[in-house]
C-alpha cells in the first residue's frame, strides 16, 4: 500500500541502519538510496523516488532532515518527519573540505570539496518558505554535532505553529520510538 511508502533520508557520511530496520519492523516499505554527496544528483534521486513510488511519508536525519526542508518546498502535501536536521550544512561540514572520508556504512571514501559545500548553500531554503504544518521536528538536545538552539529559535521567531519535540538524545538519535508513533498516527 502506497501509504506504507517511506523515504529515509539519510545524514552526511552515512546509509541504511537500525533506523531503516526498525520501521521495516513495523511494516513500512523504506526506500533509503546512497546519496552521493552531490547535491543536484542526490535532490534528483530523492525528487523521482517520491514520485516513482508515491512516498507519503518523508524522515530525514542530519543532512538528510536538510534536504527534506528543500523537499517540503515542492512536495508540500507529504509528510515530514526531520531528526536533528542540519540547519546550515554548507557551514558545519566546511570543516571537512578537502578530506578524504569514509562512508561509515558502505566503506566507500570520498573527498570533500568545494563544489559539495557550495551546492549545499546554494540550494538552501528560506526557513519561511517552508510548509512548516507537514513538519515534525526531533531535536536531540543532547546533540554533539548540531546546535539545536540556534535552529530551534529560529523556527519559534516565526510565531507559527510548530511540531518540535525535544528528546534528551545525542546526533544519532538512537531511540526513534515517537518517531514511529507519530508516523503510525497518520496510517
Amino acid at each position: 500500500m502506497a501509504l506504507n511508502n517511506v523515504l529515509y533520508i539519510h545524514g552526511f557520511n552515512s546509509g541504511k541502519g537500525k533506523k531503516v530496520t526498525t520501521l521495516q519492523n513495523e511494516g513500512y516499505t523504506v526506500f533509503c538510496p546512497q546519496l552521493k554527496n552531490n547535491v543536484k544528483e542526490d535532490l534528483l534521486t530523492l525528487e523521482n523516488l517520491i514520485k516513482k513510488e508515491n512516498i507519503q511519508s518523508i524522515i530525514g536525519t542530519s543532512l538528510g532532515g536538510y534536504y527534506g526542508l528543500i523537499l517540503s518546498q515542492f512536495f508540500k502535501q507529504k509528510d515530514y518527519y526531520l531528526i536533528n536536521p542540519s540547519y546550515k550544512p554548507y557551514i558545519t561540514l566546511k570543516k571537512h573540505l578537502g578530506e578524504t572520508l569514509e562512508n561509515f556504512k558502505t566503506s566507500e571514501k570520498f573527498k570533500v570539496n568545494k563544489e559539495f559545500i557550495e551546492g549545499l548553500k546554494e540550494v538552501q531554503p528560506e526557513i519561511k518558505n517552508v510548509p512548516l504544518a507537514v513538519i515534525n521536528f526531533y531535536i536531540g538536545t543532547n546533540d554533539e554535532v548540531l546546535d539545536y538552539k540556534e535552529f530551534t529559535n529560529d523556527l519559534l521567531s516565526l510565531q507559527k505553529p510548530l511540531n518540535i519535540f525535544k528528546e534528551q538524545q545525542d546526533h544519532r538519535f538512537q531511540d526513534i520510538s515517537l518517531v514511529v508513533k507519530h508516523l503510525n498516527k497518520k496510517q
